[in-house]
């Protein structure tokens, strides 16, 4: 049975130990700003409160942090998913938005200092 060998694995695992939960904290507020203002800006209704109703959070789960960035109402929900409520020209509104920011959220990421990387 053919195997194969991972050398440096451990090295390279080593220089994670140094990001600290607040550098994933700020950069995760980073990139939930942007995502809420690109939410905010692609709702399908154009009120203050579809604006007031995009909220950004962090939440600790078991494995790590995770950016949930949402519609709190659900009226702006049923614009964004199908539904009788929605208008076809909306549906899928926030999601195009949000698709783009991938880019720049692993940009946001990069700049998390890593140890031995001269940050």
């Amino acid at each position: 049975m053919a195997g194969c060998t991972i050398e440096g694995l451990d090295s390279a695992l080593e220089l994670f130990d140094e990001i600290t939960d607040d550098d994933i904290k700020t950069a995760l507020n980073e990139i939930g700003k942007k995502a809420k203002k690109a939410m905010q800006s692609a709702s399908a209704v154009d009120t203050g409160n579809a604006k007031r109703s995009v909220k950004s959070r962090i939440k600790r789960m078991p494995f790590g942090m995770k950016l949930v960035t949402r519609f709190t109402e659900e009226y702006y929900a049923y614009q964004e998913f199908e539904s009788e409520k929605s208008n076809p020209k909306n549906i899928g509104k926030a999601y195009r938005a949000l698709k783009g920011l991938d880019e720049e959220a692993i940009k946001i990421l990069s700049k998390i200092p890593v140890k031995g990387s001269g940050m």
